[in-house]
């Protein structure tokens, strides 16, 4: 993936969002870009947030789709990388068909 600006960060999340059901192999590097977002949250403007909670709503929607093409068991890839549960993109075991406000008690839980 290389080192992206906060800008590239984005624009390559918000192409990714837009693939979905396409994306095949590269499913894990979107969760990864919306990891590097979150570690860089303090920084983005209002207009970024608000894409990149657009973008999000379309994941959260779309999370059945990227557990399947995502190719490899998630449980165990946040195990070893430990993934923190505020990453809801990695836990798309956990929070497949669950509604919104579930979702955050789901991910409360140990």
């Amino acid at each position: 993936m290389g080192w992206m600006n906060k800008e590239q960060l984005i624009k390559k999340y918000k192409i990714y969002v837009e693939s979905i059901g396409e994306n095949g192999v590269e499913t894990g590097d979107m969760l990864g870009i919306r990891s590097s977002i979150e570690y860089i949250s303090d920084k983005l403007t209002v207009d970024e947030i608000s894409l990149i909670e657009n973008c999000d709503d379309v994941l959260r929607r779309s999370i059945g789709t990227v557990r399947r093409e995502l190719g490899f068991d998630p449980k165990s890839y946040r195990e070893e990388k430990n993934i923190p549960k505020s990453h809801w993109w990695w836990y798309p075991d956990l929070v497949m068909g669950v509604k919104e406000a579930e979702r955050k008690k789901v991910l409360s839980e140990g």
